[in-house]
């Protein structure tokens, strides 16, 4: 009886932990994917310098938060989306605007399908 109330408690925790764990995910996330939207509005009028410091804050904070993002998504993923913003931040710096809305949109792209491998399922849990 003991052992089968831990396992409950584990597994309660466990699925606490899983739903905590996408709720913040997703809160920060959907913050990356609304600075994109203003950074993709920002490159089409071609306002550099907006675009810049935009795609730099964008960069630091996911630097920041590459630590607890890791725990979450894989590091390949991680990793993945920080060259990414590092390459949109070059095309920014060049002014080519063609291949800073590509990558942008690819970084977009890549927290997307973070968002949408961390959806909690049944298979997810067990």
């Amino acid at each position: 009886m003991k052992n089968t109330l831990v396992s409950i408690t584990i597994f309660i925790i466990l699925v606490f932990l899983c739903f905590t764990s996408r709720y913040l995910l997703n809160k920060k996330f959907n913050s990356y994917l609304e600075s994109f939207r203003i950074l993709e509005n920002s490159i089409q009028i071609n306002n550099w310098e907006t675009s810049r410091e935009i795609c730099n804050n964008i960069l630091s904070d996911f630097q920041e938060n590459s630590v607890f993002v890791s725990f979450i998504v894989t590091n390949e993923l991680v990793e993945t989306i920080m060259n990414s913003l590092e390459n949109t931040l070059f095309y920014l710096k060049q002014e080519n605007k063609e291949a800073a809305l590509f990558s942008c949109n690819e970084s977009k792209l890549y927290i997307e399908i973070a968002l949408y491998i961390q959806k909690i399922t049944v298979k997810n849990i067990f």
